[in-house]
């Protein structure tokens, strides 16, 4: 089940806009199925300003459409000069836009058919499946999100993994079982960022391919790409404005969940203690880091670091009082706070995941098959990843 399927062979150029919580990401990709790895032909990130915003407020969207057009005119620029330059033939075939949280929301059920004789497997069966994991991913949308989800538009349907008699098949009509099962995903990003994208391509690119995915689920994709004897995980993406954590149980995603903390929120609180600006406590955390820090600045600095992650623990513990997440963990977060998240939630993670937790940062060395050449960051080298074999969960529709 963990191997990816690969779009038809032959080379193709792409752009992928990868939407972080606090930053768009605009890459130009060379995919040539006969080659192991895609080629990063250009890739930008446009972040936006660090301010007391929350991601539900109308003026947070707003910065973000803002960063989303800044970052398409470089690309329409810088990128598309690269572009030429690299292959003056080459034009852009593919769009991939990807959206992380709190602007995505990944929703995965699992159904299951069982009866005492075998059956024949149809294309009717399947969609009866599909129907009711729909049906409930959408009372779980109406139920958590309220009047907000006509703000959220669906972005994919996938069927992930078909099983019959408990052993994955690829392609499962007409044969016969007892036991049918299947996972079902649904992905939703709101509106307005749809909207935006779409303005982009009509300028940019028109009439070019698009899809969008929730990067939890690309993410997904790759990781049982790369692990594929590893069936039971927990991926931990921290970004700026939230901290989003997806469940894998044999092989499959069975459970999302999001927390409002991020990097970012150690930042404001960093910027209201020590009145200081966005920029001057960057440059705090390098020299803390670096163990430059002057003694009474370094005390103050870990007093504030304490007090930030016994919140977000505590945001963490009210989410996982029921749950029972596996042993193997893969944190994915900036460099930049790598050791510092590391080190403080270490310890909390394995008391939550009932000790003995493995915890493996997702880094140019798990990410071997990346390149990360030009500096290029962890979340593009997975979206390229995933764009190289689209698209690659292998959805039962592609049967």
């Amino acid at each position: 089940m963990f191997g990816l399927k690969s779009h038809t062979a032959g080379i193709f150029y792409g752009v992928i806009f990868d939407i972080g919580s606090e930053s768009i990401g605009v890459t130009i990709i060379e995919s040539d199925q006969k080659k192991k790895l895609p080629i990063i032909i250009f890739s930008h990130r446009v972040h936006m300003r660090i301010a007391k915003l929350t991601p539900t407020t109308a003026a947070y969207t707003r910065h973000m459409r803002e960063a989303l057009f800044s970052a398409s005119l470089i690309l329409s620029r810088d990128g598309l000069e690269a572009l030429g330059l690299h292959n003056r033939q080459a034009r852009i075939q593919k769009i991939l836009v990807t959206c992380t949280s709190p602007w995505s929301y990944t929703i995965s059920r699992n159904v299951q058919y069982e009866g005492e004789n075998e059956i024949k497997i149809t294309r009717n069966l399947i969609d009866d499946l599909v129907k009711s994991a729909e049906a409930e991913i959408n009372t779980q949308i109406q139920k958590e999100k309220g009047t907000e989800q006509d703000l959220l538009e669906v972005v994919e349907r996938a069927t992930v993994d078909v099983r019959v008699n408990d052993y994955t098949i690829q392609n499962p009509i007409g044969l016969h079982g007892k036991s049918i099962s299947l996972s079902h995903i649904t992905g939703l990003v709101p509106t307005d960022i749809i909207k935006a994208v779409y303005e982009v391509q009509e300028k940019i690119f028109p009439n070019v391919e698009i899809r969008a995915h929730t990067f939890l689920l690309v993410l997904y994709c790759v990781l049982r790409d790369l692990f594929p004897k590893t069936e039971s995980l927990c991926i931990i993406n921290i970004t700026p404005e939230a901290t989003e954590f997806g469940v894998i149980e044999g092989g499959t995603l069975i459970e999302s969940t999001t927390i409002p903390f991020g990097t970012n929120e150690l930042v404001r609180q960093l910027m209201d203690s020590l009145k200081k600006t966005e920029l001057e406590i960057g440059s705090l955390l390098a020299l803390s880091e670096s163990g430059s820090l002057e003694k009474t600045l370094h005390d103050q600095l870990e007093q504030e670091f304490k007090s930030f992650f016994k919140k977000f623990g505590e945001s963490m513990s009210t989410h996982f009082v029921t749950r029972r997440f596996p042993k193997t963990a893969f944190l994915l977060i900036s460099e930049t706070y790598r050791e510092l998240f590391v080190t403080a939630l270490t310890p909390f993670i394995r008391d939550v995941f009932h000790a003995d937790q493995t915890l493996l940062m997702i880094n140019p060395e798990i990410l071997k098959e990346i390149s990360f050449r030009d500096s290029v960051d962890p979340y593009i080298s997975v979206t390229s990843r995933f764009f190289h074999k689209l698209h690659a969960c292998g959805e039962i529709d592609a049967l």
